[in-house]
């Protein structure tokens, strides 16, 4: 069986003053080589600022430096177009910016143009921009130095920072390709490794190796992206030799491309957790025995084995172990399968008779196949299990017309970590919460916003003990975190996974 590759996604906030340069997009000397990738969908735009969307991440990581990256195979914040940054207070982040980079066109990129790519990302109503990224002002310092200051005690801002929509673009790189609009589909703005050439809409994108990159150069002198939606002919298409690397591989073809020497299988953990969520109102959830017994009676590793074919890794929580705020609970009580625990404790939560519960679920989904599991494991102890299928998501979820589903959260920022449908308000949103209340969580909680922890060991360690009362009482029950697949021809190196999940190709070499 061919080797596969194991990329890990673990993200580690680095604070204080941090210098350094981004380097190794290549390992090798540049090449004269082409390199064609099968992406599963077209942009929508390559001015990430403006549009975001995972279909436009591996393009924008190409194209667009920005001020700090994430390097998935280290887990840590690099700098890019910042060479340092340090918190002056608790709201005020000072970056210095690399000297002597241009834009494709040979404009100069300094700190105003940090300045422009925040306002025009802001002016275009991107969630991102408006949900996420809260900012009380921008202060230009110098042509190399810029203060960025939040309304609020941010410290995860490095983090945010890495994502796609925050990569930096020139104010004379947009106004040469014509303004805003004109540089969503003609990027010549972006400092990246790769230049724009061309995008024929429907077919390709094609890029170049940026001769004049500021730092080492990319090993493949032209890049191809495909625009190929089935998954089948993008599987054929890496086989035949048409397409080196193929960015989104299926579950069904992994083992047809892990059996092929000539191919290599890239499996990428991401921050996505994926976990059973209860309706902490509906009788019989409400008590706590009766969650553990539940949690006592699954088999997390077979669940594993039916989502992600066995890679990727167990969780506690909701949290992917790739969370930075994620901390293994050396007393977690429900790592092995227990039907005799299981049993005694809904005897003694006063259901030895067993009860009923409504499980919901998407048709052919993976959820689909956790509540056959799901039915059959809890039958042994008495449950009965309906299977039930979604008709109103939205409306099902905030009028608590549930009582399991299988959920998934990806939290790559550490302050939204704890945040992932564990709350102590006991109210339904639209995407589905336990409505679990506990008092101490609340309360762990409040004193790590109060205490404003800036050390990441600290902070993480003060989230892991909230998690770990949430972890006991089990208004959730911690799956395993998903796992993205990619292909390539032997020989191939360098893709990685991003901080939100999909494949970038920008370091990509022989």
């Amino acid at each position: 069986m061919r080797k596969w590759k194991a990329l890990l996604l673990a993200a580690v906030m680095a604070f204080g003053l941090i210098a350094g340069s981004f380097s190794a997009y290549a390992e090798e000397a540049p090449s004269d080589e082409s390199v064609v990738i099968a992406l599963s969908a077209e942009p929508t735009s390559i001015l990430s600022c403006i549009i975001a969307g995972q279909m436009n991440d591996p393009v924008a990581y190409m194209v667009y430096d920005s001020l700090v990256r994430y390097n998935s195979e280290t887990g840590e914040v690099e700098p890019d177009l910042a060479v340092s940054w340090e918190m002056l207070d608790d709201y005020t982040w000072q970056f210095k910016i690399r000297e002597g980079v241009v834009d494709q066109n040979g404009n100069p990129f300094t700190a105003n143009d940090v300045l422009y790519t925040f306002q025009i990302g802001t002016e275009g109503g991107l969630s991102f921009y408006t949900r996420n990224f809260d900012v009380t002002k921008f202060e230009v310092i110098d042509d190399y130095t810029i203060n960025i200051v939040t309304t609020n005690f941010q410290p995860d801002l490095l983090t945010l920072l890495c994502v796609a929509c925050y990569g930096m673009t020139t104010e004379a790189g947009v106004n040469d390709a014509g303004g805003v609009d004109a540089a969503c589909v003609n990027p010549v703005g972006g400092t990246g490794p790769y230049n724009f050439v061309e995008w024929v809409p429907g077919d390709h994108i094609t890029l170049e190796r940026n001769e004049n990159y500021w730092g080492e150069k990319a090993y493949f002198k032209t890049v191809t992206m495909k625009f190929v939606s089935d998954a089948t002919t993008r599987l054929l298409g890496l086989q035949s030799g048409e397409y080196d690397i193929n960015a989104s591989v299926n579950s069904e073809q992994v083992s047809t491309i892990e059996s092929n020497p000539d191919l290599t299988l890239y499996a990428g953990n991401t921050l996505t957790g994926n976990y059973l969520l209860f309706n902490c109102k509906t009788p019989g959830l409400d008590n706590v025995q009766v969650r553990q017994a539940i949690a006592y009676a699954i088999d997390k590793n077979v669940i594993l084995t039916a989502a992600m074919l066995g890679y990727g890794n167990l969780t506690q929580s909701t949290l992917s172990t790739a969370n930075p705020a994620y901390v293994e609970n050396p007393n977690y009580l429900f790592n092995e399968r227990n039907v005799d625990k299981a049993k005694e404790l809904l005897a003694e939560a006063g259901y030895s008779e067993g009860l009923t519960l409504r499980y919901r679920y998407d048709p052919g989904s993976i959820a689909e196949k956790v509540g056959v599991m799901l039915q059959g494991w809890l039958k042994e102890i008495g449950i009965n299990v309906e299977l039930v299928v979604w008709t109103d998501a939205t409306g099902e979820n905030a009028a608590g017309d549930w009582d399991i589903q299988l959920n998934g959260a990806g939290a790559y920022m550490l302050e939204r970590a704890y945040n992932c449908l564990i709350t102590g308000s006991g109210e339904y949103l639209t995407n589905g919460w336990s409505a679990w209340c506990n008092p101490e969580f609340d309360a762990a909680v409040a004193k790590i916003k109060e205490d404003k922890l800036t050390d990441m060991a600290e902070r993480g360690q003060a989230l892991a003990d909230a998690f770990f009362l949430a972890e006991e009482e089990c208004p959730i029950i911690g799956l395993y975190n998903t796992v993205t697949f990619a292909g390539s021809k032997a020989g191939i190196e360098g893709l990685r996974v991003s901080i939100q999940g999909s494949y970038t190709f920008e370091r990509i070499h022989k």
